[in-house]
């Protein structure tokens, strides 16, 4: 006897999507064969960029290994901003949002003197209150937070 024979469209609506999904597997497969990982996390290539996303074992790691925090870096777009692309790890602190980061660069050491305003200013201009208490118990005066903010942009163009 003769089994039934299923319509086409209802073979492509089932089979289709079965297919495609077999498809874009193997192009994902081969390209993770190939080096391309679109998905793979990206560790920070720098202590700015460990700074910047308040990863604190990386920024001590790389601390004790003698990168300097006040030094300019380079930066993905990415991390910050694609405005902002050179920062000091400092600075990238602050856009961090964390005021444990911070604590730990002061507690290290890495944070001169001469900085704690310019720093309260730019933790100002980034609206971090818990930062800005920190760096400036008592508020920041003669800040300008816009020329602050002007000046780290410019450094990108």
């Amino acid at each position: 006897m003769n089994a039934p024979r299923v319509p086409t469209p209802v073979v492509l609506v089932t089979a289709g999507p079965v297919c495609v999904a077999l498809v874009i597997l193997a192009v994902f497969v081969a390209g993770e064969a190939m080096g391309y990982t679109p998905l793979r996390y990206q560790p920070p290539r720098n202590i700015a960029e460990a700074a910047a996303s308040a990863t604190a074992s990386e920024v001590l790691r790389r601390l004790r290994a003698g990168e300097d925090p006040t030094v300019l870096l380079t930066i993905r777009p990415e991390v910050i901003s694609s405005s902002v692309t050179n920062v000091t790890a400092l600075e990238a602190a602050m856009w961090g949002r964390t005021v444990e980061i911070v604590r730990l660069l002061d507690r290290e050491g890495a944070i001169p003197a001469g900085q704690k305003a310019y720093l309260a200013c730019l933790s100002q201009a980034l609206q971090a209150s818990d930062i800005l208490e920190y760096l400036a118990p008592h508020g920041t005066s003669g800040c300008d937070a816009n020329a602050v903010m002007e000046s780290i942009q410019a450094r990108g163009r």
